[in-house]
């Protein structure tokens, strides 16, 4: 039943790896290649004058792999067109903008450089014969040359990727759990701690490969290179070509994995009709869509067991509910996380230098302000839970000694920035220095050397006429 979600043994990731375009799309590469290998306006009159391809090509001839691929492709191809240079060229051409229209109609997904075109559909593996993880895949497009930039864009998209690759099999877990539920085999069922234990697994380890943004990607290659790619055009219309079609969407591609709401559903985190977290769910594929809608409407375990107070099954319900503080505290950890990641990499930039928010920035802070509101541990499912073993006051300890403080660490990356920055500064003084130095030596020098050839031409002068 999954599959018609378009859910694979991975979660929302699919299954199927492969990233070549079909024939009738193989042009999408060439134009990637010609980007990489000329100057933007080279790129923006080749693509403008490129007529080798179908533009009444049936797309839902194509198999669905292959179809994400399309969207994923044009998808970038749109933002490197629009958005690699000033001023923004924002009329999309024809080649881009209609297999970008056909794949994302099909999909059922706003054409917008979204969280499925940049990490879903956009990867690889290293090594073919292993899954994906966050050491086995790597994005197949990027939007920058630089070497260094280029590093620092692959090891942001990276751990979203991995993230999706090697915790979005929760899913399965919440499956079976949802399962008991719904057969009413609940109550003494080990399968339910089993699942609630993978479960944990899985969000302790979306913190540890999360940890891995800051390690890797520069903050100031984000801001200033990435950043500007992820913008949306809700604040400058773009238009396709040949298509009498305008797009006006949002940036925000950080906050739409599916994966993240789903945990907020199992969880219940927040309210059903939150119109923050509804709004993002139209950025992502039609069918992820359609299955946090469908689970929405299930029975969940914690309202199960909230019914049942016999004293009979009193050890089994604090287990779960144990279970659940974990879990619960894990995810507002990871939420933490995001919020810290979100200001160092674009709130502190935006303070330093007394920048405007973009949309994308607005759409962000909105979003990870409006998480980290959420208020855990509102009801625990048995009202004897303070008689637990390990109380939350523990289970909140025992994650602060696994993590380091957040909020310190925020600070020290805020710190680590304006070193950095001042450095710079400190780096260009002495530069400046150096050169006035060497200038005002050069120039006593020379006026030393003038007045000698000047001494020297006297003398030579006195000499001829008999001095």
């Amino acid at each position: 039943m999954l599959n018609m979600f378009q859910i694979s043994k991975y979660g929302f990731l699919r299954e199927e790896f492969s990233e070549d375009l079909p024939d009738h799309y193989e042009y999408l590469d060439d134009l990637i290649d010609y980007y990489y290998t000329h100057n933007i306006s080279e790129f923006r009159e080749y693509v403008k004058s490129f007529t080798d391809f179908d533009k009444d090509y049936d797309i839902s001839k194509l198999q669905l792999v292959e179809i994400q691929n399309v969207y994923s492709a044009s998808s970038i191809l749109a933002h490197i067109y629009v958005r690699s240079e000033e001023p923004y060229d924002k009329n999309v051409p024809l080649s881009i903008g209609s297999p970008w229209h056909k794949s994302g109609e099909f999909l059922d997904i706003p054409l917008v450089l979204t969280h499925a075109a940049i990490n879903l559909y956009n990867w690889y593996l290293l090594d073919e014969s292993k899954p994906p993880t966050l050491n086995n895949m790597s994005p197949i497009n990027v939007f920058n040359k630089d070497e260094k930039i280029n590093e620092s864009e692959v090891s942001f998209y990276l751990p979203l990727m991995a993230i999706e690759a090697e915790c979005g099999s929760m899913v399965h877990n919440m499956e079976t759990i949802y399962s008991c539920v719904e057969q009413k085999n609940v109550l003494g069922n080990e399968d339910i701690i089993a699942n609630m234990s993978e479960i944990k697994s899985k969000l302790k380890r979306q913190i540890q490969i999360m940890y891995t943004i800051p390690n890797y990607s520069h903050p100031a290659h984000f801001y200033h290179h990435i950043r500007p790619f992820l913008h949306g055009s809700s604040e400058e219309v773009w238009t396709l070509e040949g298509l009498d079609r305008k797009l006006e969407y949002k940036g925000s591609f950080m906050a739409q994995s599916s994966l993240t709401q789903l945990v907020d559903i199992f969880f219940q985190l927040g309210s059903a009709d939150d119109k923050i977290k509804l709004e993002i769910r139209n950025y992502m594929p039609g069918a992820h869509r359609k299955y946090l809608e469908y689970i929405s409407g299930k029975t969940n375990l914690k309202d199960y067991l909230l019914v049942d107070n016999s004293e009979e099954h009193m050890d089994f319900r604090k287990q779960v509910n144990k279970k659940y503080r974990e879990c619960e505290q894990l995810i507002h950890t990871f939420q933490k996380l995001q919020l810290s990641i979100f200001n160092r990499y674009i709130k502190f930039f935006n303070n330093t230098e007394r920048a405007s928010e973009m949309d994308l920035d607005t759409n962000l802070r909105k979003y990870m302000e409006h998480n980290n509101k959420v208020v855990l541990y509102e009801s625990d499912i048995s009202e004897d839970s303070s008689s637990d073993d390990s109380s939350e006051e523990e289970v909140v300890v025992k994650e602060k000694e696994e993590y380091p403080d957040l909020d310190s660490y925020s600070d020290m990356e805020e710190k680590e920035g304006i070193e950095e920055m001042v450095g710079y500064y400190n780096m260009i003084e002495r530069e400046l220095i150096h050169f006035t130095y060497l200038f005002l030596v050069t120039y006593i020098i020379a006026i030393f050397i003038g007045n000698l050839y000047f001494l020297y031409q006297s003398y030579a002068t006195c000499g001829s006429i008999g001095y």
